[in-house]
């Protein structure tokens, strides 16, 4: 029932492993049905009970004849109004008030427990509500040093920072994974990055107060400093959006742990920034395919490159994507490529070509022969898939500075854009365009209308001549 409602498998993860009435949540979803709550209503209240149950979870309660009204006025009165479990606080929780009644309600005709008191509904009513205020954040700070390069997320980035932070920490930094996964159900590679961001602000925090701090001593202050030094650095704006969020989560951590009382998630500032403010970073589509002349394809090594390059110019397949594929995806009879492993968790099916259908051939008879399933392997010894998508990011570089192509960013999505611009560019609607990169919103293809230059022209207004402003 509960995909009848959302879509992405990892929230139907959380729902159904978020404490003690997730193994009631497809037996809710179905109440909620029978009552002909709209789609949008039910995701709500769906979200409520969850929400509901982490909080269960938090306070050592495992029995659901407990879930009564006290408890649920206990939620909405001391909870609520300091909440910031997944994200800022802005004051606005009556949808989930709703939904903890429709759960009382909903456990109440499942026998679990009475029947709640009529006037208890207008009580779940929160009695003097403060929500906290976000910070308003600092302006940029250039370094006048220039930029640095952020930290890497590799393994060998993270040993290296580990090595360096007290030893109690390692049990800390094992449990925030088990927590990411077991709560909320991040992939791998995502935990990698909240893992590596939690680490880089411990590293900061014990540079900063010595290896005797207390994590339970931690202040408004140190989250302002931290956030202050960022800016200092001079990082990417998406850089600093990544830390910031990764950041919130590591508090309501700390906070979930009960290692810190104080709920300092509302220190951390929420960065400005404009929907669809910047255009994709592309060169032109025959640009792009001069790429496809630099490797040599007389070895293995240029077969394998040839195929991804071509994967990524002519499906804009990501780089993720490419170093998931397994063998039993192909099929040449049918000429379809099935996409599992996607960012959006959506998978898809795309046409093959014949320009890739010969390319994987030809890969075929020079692949080293090995159990894995994986169709992209290294070239050398051993003969493992790679390990993550910089390594075809690596190789897009390679062959860039080759040519001596003159580009404004490296790496794999540089194709990406390249295609979807070229699509948009040639006619292409948003709704293919879209199908093919497998975006779930038509929103997020939609920035590529800004590169649409011909047809801006044709839309813009002209400008006036110099006798028409005279007039005026």
């Amino acid at each position: 029932m509960l995909e009848n409602y959302f879509i992405d498998s990892r929230t139907i993860y959380r729902l159904s492993n978020c404490g003690i009435l997730g193994q009631k949540m497809e037996e809710y979803a179905k109440y909620l049905h029978e009552q002909e709550f709209s789609q949008n209503t039910t995701r709500e209240y769906l979200r409520a009970a969850a929400h509901l149950s982490r909080f269960a979870l938090w306070q050592s309660i495992n029995d659901l004849s407990l879930f009564n009204e006290t408890f649920a006025c206990q939620f909405v009165n001391e909870h609520l109004p300091n909440c910031s479990c997944e994200r800022l606080n802005k004051g606005k929780y009556h949808s989930t008030i709703r939904g903890v009644w429709q759960v009382l309600n909903f456990l109440s005709e499942s026998k679990i427990i009475p029947s709640p008191a009529d006037l208890i509904e207008n009580s779940l009513i929160p009695k003097n509500p403060q929500p906290f205020k976000p910070l308003k954040p600092y302006p940029p700070i250039k370094s006048e040093s220039g930029k640095p390069t952020p930290p890497r997320t590799d393994i060998a980035s993270q040993v290296l920072i580990m090595n360096n932070l007290p030893k109690s920490m390692g049990g800390i930094i094992l449990q925030y994974d088990e927590y990411l996964d077991s709560l909320f159900g991040l992939s791998k590679k995502t935990r990698d990055v909240h893992r590596l961001k939690a680490m880089l602000f411990l590293k900061w925090i014990y540079e900063e107060h010595g290896s005797d701090f207390q994590l339970s001593s931690l202040a408004t202050q140190d989250i302002l400093k931290f956030q202050e030094m960022c800016n200092e650095y001079g990082y990417s704006n998406d850089y600093r959006k990544t830390v910031t969020s990764c950041l919130r989560g590591f508090l309501r951590f700390l906070r979930w742990e009960r290692i810190i009382q104080d709920d300092l998630t509302p220190a951390v500032y929420k960065l400005k920034e404009w929907k669809l403010a910047s255009i994709p970073k592309h060169i032109p589509y025959e640009t792009a395919l001069l790429l496809l002349s630099a490797p040599d394809r007389e070895t293995v090594k240029g077969k394998r490159d040839y195929l991804t390059l071509l994967l990524m110019l002519q499906l804009g397949l990501r780089a993720n994507e490419i170093i998931q594929i397994k063998l039993e995806d192909i099929s040449l009879t049918k000429g379809e490529l099935l996409i599992h492993k996607t960012k959006s968790h959506r998978g898809r099916c795309l046409p093959i070509t014949n320009e890739i259908a010969d390319a994987i051939v030809d890969y075929f008879r020079v692949r080293p022969e090995r159990q894995q399933s994986e169709l992209i392997l290294r070239t050398v010894r051993p003969y493992n898939p790679l390990k993550n998508s910089s390594s075809l990011g690596s190789v897009v570089r390679q062959y860039i500075e080759q040519l001596d192509i003159k580009v404004p960013s490296y790496g794999t999505h540089l194709l990406r854009h390249s295609l979807a611009t070229h699509l948009v560019n040639n006619g292409a609607s948003f709704k293919e365009t879209a199908d093919i990169l497998g975006h779930t919103s038509i929103e997020t293809t939609g920035i590529y209308a800004k590169v649409q230059i011909e047809r801006l022209k044709d839309i813009a207004l002209p400008f006036p001549c110099w006798e028409e402003v005279c007039v005026i």
